[in-house]
């Protein structure tokens, strides 16, 4: 089973944190039967979409268990999750929820208006001013404002549990119709895509709600381009919102969203022809997919950097020359091809090609390369001697460690079989601690670890909201207390790394930049995190009935389900 992306625990407001992006969501047993079932009748063969011209009804895939019908945005439970998209990002739930603005994580610093046409900061970077769209109604027919934006926010202050996004401001005010100001504490332009992204409710339904937190939301009413029309524990149906603000849009008639059980019976589901649009890893994709027919697409661009993230208050990993050898010793690309991944090749960690602008000239040609030799010279100087057994030894203890991960995910057992090998040549003693999925999180949380994998930093619109997730100090705990946001999970503290990040928010861009550089440097010399790959965006889709899809060559958006790519499909004539 492959990994999966989830927005995890909010963080306290006062710590105006970003809440970090976690790939563990194990979905439990769905009936093998009811999942054919609905496939069978999803379309013909080569495509699941039926219909024609604006009729055209696309079949998007996912894994869920049977499904409820939950579609607050809010909770982790909702069926907008199905597509494997970050429900609180604006793109899975943007069918029917949408945000002030779309983020697009296949380009650096790439922001579509949306609900707001334009924004400006103020005071030092203390006040956000949302400029919103006119026209825009709600899909029940009542107009979209201000109001629902102001209470939005007020609705993220007053239940912690729905800030999914850590978003925190001080005040939040509508002085028209047209115009929402946010106030902070601290600057906070630098954490612009939380704020976008959140994802508008309307005030009309959800202040009638008891208790928002637990609220089903079974029926819906958004501002997105679609509406629920049926539901079923296997399969639910997305039509067109009549009220929808973007003229003419959607040209697809809708979207069957179909529950899948786990990755192997989606991958098989996808493989087979009967599902059009999904965010699934598949095994030998060129093979499986790719080559059965000239409609099938398959692009994973880079959305992340995962790696081998180090204890740092540890043995041996707490060691900078023995995070050097590994990093220095390993063939990244063979392990990258064990995860179906592309290699990480940059020292400063920030995936390229969409990182590359940001990337500081000393470092824009500083790739990795693999050398065993100076891999053992590096652990030679710093006193290690090879012993008996083949592995390096120092004061009585040999040099190794343990990585842990939840047994369910294969994609990186597989890049940690490979790994373990490439170390052993190298001297270094890796052995695998696979634990169920639903202790990972508070195993890693607390630092009752080694080494583990799987926390990407992804979607990660900017050089300091990637920094900023993996490495800055101010999330710092010691071993055995716990880090509920899940960033600087490796235990991060250097002085000079807190001190940077402190002073980041309140600089000019001038020095903005000239900080990125040198965590850029710090990145590369302390190997917080010793990067093996970039993390994808899966996405596979049949072009058979529609045209317009975010490809390679036009990564106008990210390719697996969401709103803005949807609104681009036009159904072939």
């Amino acid at each position: 089973m492959i990994a999966r992306m989830l927005r995890r625990t909010p963080v306290e407001p006062a710590a105006q944190a970003r809440t970090r992006a976690r790939r563990w969501l194990l979905p439990s047993a769905l009936s093998l039967a009811a999942v054919l079932g609905v496939s069978a009748c999803a379309g013909a063969a080569g495509g699941g979409a039926s219909g024609s011209g604006s009729s055209t009804i696309l079949t998007v895939g996912g894994q869920a268990v049977g499904m409820t019908r939950v579609f607050n945005p809010f909770l982790p439970t909702s069926a907008l999750g199905l597509a494997g998209n970050d429900v609180t990002s604006g793109s899975s739930s943007g069918f029917i929820y949408e945000p002030l603005a779309q983020v697009n994580y296949t380009k650096s610093n790439d922001v579509i208006p949306w609900l707001a046409t334009s924004w400006t900061w103020s005071n030092g970077d203390r006040t956000l001013t949302w400029h919103l769209r006119r026209g825009v109604k709600w899909s029940d027919g009542q107009p979209f404002t201000s109001a629902d934006v102001v209470y939005t926010y007020q609705l993220m202050a007053k239940y912690p549990a729905l800030n999914l996004t850590g978003i925190a401001f001080t005040s939040v005010s509508a002085p028209d119709a047209g115009t929402v100001v946010l106030n902070f504490a601290t600057p906070q332009q630098q954490n612009f895509d939380l704020y976008a992204s959140q994802v508008i409710v309307p005030r009309h339904i959800w202040s009638k709600v008891a208790n928002p937190t637990t609220w089903a939301d079974p029926n819906p009413v958004g501002t997105g381009p679609f509406v629920l029309s049926q539901f079923s524990p296997q399969a639910y149906l997305l039509a067109k919102n009549k009220h929808y603000w973007q003229p003419g849009k959607p040209s697809i008639g809708g979207l069957r969203f179909v529950a899948y059980s786990d990755n192997e019976t989606l991958a098989n589901a996808i493989t087979a022809g009967q599902i059009d649009w999904a965010a699934d890893y598949l095994p030998d994709a060129q093979t499986t997919y790719l080559d059965r027919s000239n409609a099938n697409n398959y692009w994973v661009p880079a959305a992340g950097s995962d790696g081998l993230i180090p204890n740092l208050d540890t043995f041996p990993l707490n060691d900078l020359q023995v995070r050097k050898a590994i990093s220095v010793g390993i063939d990244r690309p063979a392990i990258a091809s064990a995860r179906n991944s592309a290699p990480a090749t940059n020292v400063t960690g920030l995936p390229v090609p969409s990182f590359d602008p940001l990337i500081a000239a000393p470092y824009q040609n500083d790739n990795f390369r693999q050398n065993v030799a100076q891999a053992k010279s590096i652990l030679a100087a710093d006193g290690w001697q090879l012993g008996s057994g083949g592995y390096y030894e120092k004061n009585g203890r040999q040099l190794s460690f343990s990585l842990t991960f939840p047994a369910a995910y294969t994609d990186i057992a597989a890049a940690a079989s490979v790994l373990t090998q490439q170390l052993k040549l190298i001297g270094i003693n890796m052995t695998i601690n696979t634990v169920p999925a639903n202790e990972i999180n508070t195993i890693d949380s607390l630092g009752q670890f080694q080494a583990t994998t799987g926390y990407p930093v992804a979607y990660s619109p900017t050089a300091w909201s990637f920094y900023s997730e993996m490495m800055d100090p101010q999330f710092y705990e010691p071993v055995g207390k716990a880090i509920t946001t899940y960033e600087d999970i490796e235990r991060f503290n250097d002085p000079a790394a807190r001190a940077l990040f402190t002073e980041y928010p309140s600089a000019t861009p001038a020095r903005q930049q000239a900080i990125i550089s040198q965590l850029e440097g710090i990145w590369a010399s302390q190997l917080p995190v010793i990067t093996l790959i970039y993390w994808g965006d899966y996405a596979e889709w049949n072009s058979s009935q529609v045209t317009g899809w975010a490809t390679a060559s036009d990564p106008y958006f990210m390719p697996s389900p969401n709103e803005v790519v949807a609104l681009r499909l036009t159904p072939k004539s």
